[in-house]
């Protein structure tokens, strides 16, 4: 289980001559014995950065939160692959047992701009899956990014919201490219809420405050296509994608949704499927882990065949010959569900699959990889 963030559990993990370049860049800290610390003594380090004014360790907490949210699992892939698109090469060695946060703390220190994108681009990424939706039809442009586009994109939307949902009276638009990617973040202003807080004197007071709540839109010029993660259902996605066409690309022209996925599983029933791969995937291996069929007769029955995903010799077709034999013909299993496993070179993935359109494959570069090899492999039979 990956730990939540507290100081304590950062500066536990930070390398200590990273720590000391960090508050060095700061001017702060200055006085403190670095030399003589031991790695993960961290008590003085945290009572002398308590004892810094708020502003001040606001913004070292501020710092330290976006270098720990890049040092996770999948920040570190993704810090690790926009270093490789700006040729940029970060520590790596992988007897330090603090790798991720020595690349990631590295990276904020030597390479701001690169850390800075790294940490734009992980706001989009980290997004929840379940409120996004893709839509395409759109032209392959580049997209109007000035000023008053946006402006223009934040009182279309600042609209909408009004209309439909009695908020958002104003609305900031934010933008930030990466290859043929343009991220579009917008902030609509949200319902009225009281606040209860303390104040700079320590003053226990309540505030009226207006929050700002999120929504988020990547147009990829190379397929014309946009991805928008917002709340309330397809249809505000549809609508929000329709004020984007019109205002960020000048056209009178509404995204369509995309053909859901079909996923064809009969296939995998044979003992001799073939998960081909190519150089450069990073495969080490690809297998069946369980399989679920239903059952044949009038009623409708499902029986799962699972193996234990730790064992990769084991293999679910053995299983599933043992329990048919003498009692059903295979051909008469009709495949409703799967769970495949794909061990890379760095990690293992496990996913599962249903019929007709299921699949929880998420966005990272492992991921990424297995969706297209579902289409090479004939289990994704949507047409592109």
């Amino acid at each position: 289980m990956v730990p939540s963030y507290t100081p304590k559990v950062f500066l536990r993990q930070a390398p200590n001559r990273l720590l000391h370049s960090y508050f060095q860049t700061k001017g702060l800290l200055l006085d403190l014995p670095w030399k003589d610390f031991r790695e993960t003594r961290i008590d003085p380090i945290h009572q002398a950065i308590l004892a810094l004014p708020e502003a001040q360790r606001r913004d070292i907490g501020r710092d330290f939160r976006a270098i720990w949210e890049l040092a996770s699992r999948r920040g570190s892939a993704l810090l690790t692959r926009i270093a490789k698109q700006w040729d940029v090469e970060l520590p790596t060695s992988a007897a330090n047992r603090r790798t991720p946060y020595e690349r990631a703390m590295s990276a904020f220190l030597e390479q701001p701009a690169l850390f800075a994108e790294a940490t734009t681009a992980a706001r989009w990424e980290f997004l929840p899956r379940g409120l996004m939706e893709k839509r395409n039809g759109l032209p392959q442009i580049a997209p109007d990014t000035s000023e008053s586009a946006l402006a223009d994109f934040g009182r279309l939307l600042a609209r909408y919201y009004q209309e439909a949902q009695d908020r958002g009276e104003h609305c900031k638009v934010e933008h930030f490219a990466q290859n043929h990617l343009d991220y579009f973040f917008a902030y609509p202003a949200d319902y009225w809420n009281t606040l209860l807080g303390y104040e700079v004197d320590g003053e226990l007071s309540r505030r009226d405050w207006k929050p700002a709540f999120e929504v988020v839109i990547v147009y990829d010029r190379r397929a014309g296509t946009v991805e928008i993660c917002a709340e309330g259902g397809s249809k505000v996605r549809a609508e929000l994608g329709a004020r984007f066409a019109r205002a960020i690309l000048h056209v009178d022209q509404d995204p369509a949704p995309l053909q859901e996925a079909e996923y064809n599983l009969q296939g995998l029933l044979d003992r001799n499927f073939i998960f081909n791969t190519q150089p450069g995937e990073n495969f080490e291996l690809v297998r069946v882990k369980s399989i679920r069929v239903r059952w044949p007769g009038i009623q409708k029955r499902y029986v799962n065949f699972d193996v234990d995903g730790r064992n990769t010799h084991l293999n679910v077709h053995d299983l599933i010959e043992e329990a048919l034999r003498g009692v059903v013909e295979r051909d008469r299993l009709v495949v409703v569900g799967a769970s495949i496993q794909a061990v890379f070179s760095n990690r293992s993935v496990s996913f599962d699959l249903g019929w007709p359109s299921t699949c929880n494959l998420g966005d990272t570069p492992e991921e990424l990889v297995l969706k297209e090899c579902l289409k090479r492999w004939g289990i994704d039979a949507s047409v592109r």
